[in-house]
């Protein structure tokens, strides 16, 4: 039987052969739903360790391993590795890639309204869906504004929406925590740093979701979060302990 070690190995050398990450996603997620508890939770703690010790190759697959253990299908999974995890002392693991929500908070922010689109009223729910699918720039650029989640699930599978609107959509404030968490949930745009960044940046940013983030942080950005009073006061400090780290590597 392979070590958590020879497995977290395997996994790795075989993740960064798969180029397209929606891809790498799906087969990492694969190889930990099949391995017992236990295995799968010890797997995760070597894979972070090497992560946070600067090997490249662990920080590509810990944030694949990320993005996997974000989506809806995969919470019963995440809950129970982080009961195992807790269990044998792995609170380092727990704490910050197996946390787990605080609360649901689906709904757009209170008090933010849908974007104007110069129809003289507002849009129903479904037609701003609709238009989410849009190529139209100008109707592109307002719906990036849209509050609502369901919307933007829509819109993130866009084939006409660019980095740029996302770094903006995610940088908009107030914004409902689960739009931060429906951009992470998408590989497409979870794979870009920028992206990464500018949700942890935004203090609607949920707290697991952020301490998910901070160990893909660069040290000049990291030290940047960490002075971030907006910030929890948690995220902040292990932005700071990552910033250090980084720095000697």
């Amino acid at each position: 039987m392979h070590s958590a070690s020879e497995l977290a190995a395997k996994i790795a050398h075989r993740a960064e052969s798969i180029l397209d990450f929606e891809m790498r996603v799906a087969y990492v997620g694969h190889e930990i739903g099949r391995m017992d508890s236990l295995q799968a939770v010890n797997v995760l703690a070597v894979v972070q360790q090497r992560a946070a010790s600067g090997h490249a190759r662990y920080c590509d697959l810990l944030l694949a391993l990320s993005v996997y253990l974000a989506q809806p299908g995969a919470a019963e999974l995440r809950a129970c590795l982080h009961q195992v995890g807790q269990a044998v002392g792995l609170t380092e693991l727990t704490d910050a890639v197996l946390a787990l929500p605080e609360s649901d908070e689906s709904g757009p922010p209170s008090g933010d309204r849908s974007p104007d689109f110069g129809l003289g009223r507002p849009l129903t729910l479904g037609e701003r869906k609709a238009l989410a699918r849009t190529a139209n720039r100008n109707l592109l650029s307002r719906v990036v504004q849209d509050p609502h989640p369901d919307v933007v699930e829509i819109l993130l599978v866009n084939p006409h929406l660019t980095e740029p609107d996302v770094v903006r959509l995610c940088a908009r404030r107030p914004i409902a925590p689960a739009v931060l968490q429906e951009v992470f949930r998408s590989p497409r745009w979870a794979r870009h740093y920028a992206v990464r960044l500018a949700i942890l940046k935004n203090p609607c940013c949920p707290r697991d979701l952020a301490l998910q983030l901070v160990p893909h942080l660069r040290a000049q950005d990291a030290a940047a979060v960490g002075a971030s009073a907006e910030l929890d006061a948690e995220v902040r400090a292990r932005c700071v302990t990552r910033g250090r780290a980084e720095t000697l590597h």
